[in-house]
């Protein structure tokens, strides 16, 4: 990846603008069944690589409740339905 951000072809599709340190996410499968031995090597494959971040659906959702602050409404009793009213997704 890093060597095709200098490729001249690569500027002139991105339109010009030079890419310093690309990096790359890959969401993929879920973890919410995962058991210790699957979460450790998770966690190996991911830091084995510089560019590229590896993330499963489920990370994806727990980052962005975390971000909305869903996840503390949840746990404080709320209804899921009381957070988010009608089809206005906060994401």
């Amino acid at each position: 990846m890093e060597r095709e951000s200098n490729s001249d072809k690569f500027i002139a599709r991105v339109g010009g603008i030079k890419t310093i340190k690309p990096r790359c996410v890959l969401i993929f499968g879920r973890s919410h069944e995962w058991n210790s031995e699957q979460k450790e090597d998770y966690r190996i494959l991911n830091s084995s690589y510089q560019s590229l971040n590896i993330l499963t659906y489920d990370h994806v959702l727990s980052r962005a409740k975390r971000i909305l602050g869903i996840d503390e409404l949840l746990t404080k009793g709320n209804n899921v339905d009381e957070i988010i009213i009608g089809d206005d997704l906060p994401f």
